[in-house]
């Protein structure tokens, strides 16, 4: 059961290491913006609502890592308690930048940690009239 809490964890911490590299979006005040979605993505995530996660995102990798934190935490309950207390300080961002160039956009945030401010950019992409986090 230790083992399987440790795997887990590490999948929490990998999906949040890895998010930086696939995303980017300013401050989420409107529905339909790539802020937004960012922002719909973090609290799903915090959530545990993990088909609303996986909406944000296009990255099949990305799709994957939620898939599989979802399988562990139905084996691991306790697991849900991690994932929201890894993602609250991300929900709670401040969005610093959005900038948009046809359909690619990219969102600039930063939040508090245990260690201090994180800044963070992501990247989007229009998918029909949806922004989505790109790969």
């Amino acid at each position: 059961m230790k083992t399987l809490k440790t795997v887990s964890c590490v999948m929490v911490i990998l999906l949040g290491a890895m998010l930086p590299q696939v995303l980017a979006a300013p401050a989420p005040d409107k529905a339909g913006t790539p802020s937004n979605t960012v922002k719909t993505f973090f609290t799903s995530m915090a959530k545990t609502d993990f088909a609303a996660a996986k909406k944000c995102v296009k990255a099949d990798e990305l799709k994957q890592m939620i898939t599989a934190l979802e399988k562990l935490i139905k084996e691991v309950p306790d697991l849900k308690k991690d994932t929201a207390e890894e993602y609250a300080p991300m929900v709670k961002a401040q969005y610093l930048a959005e900038k948009i160039t046809g359909s690619k956009a990219e969102v600039t945030i930063s939040y508090k940690t245990s260690k201090g401010v994180k800044k963070e950019t992501y990247k989007l992409e229009k998918s029909g009239s949806q922004w989505v986090i790109a790969d």
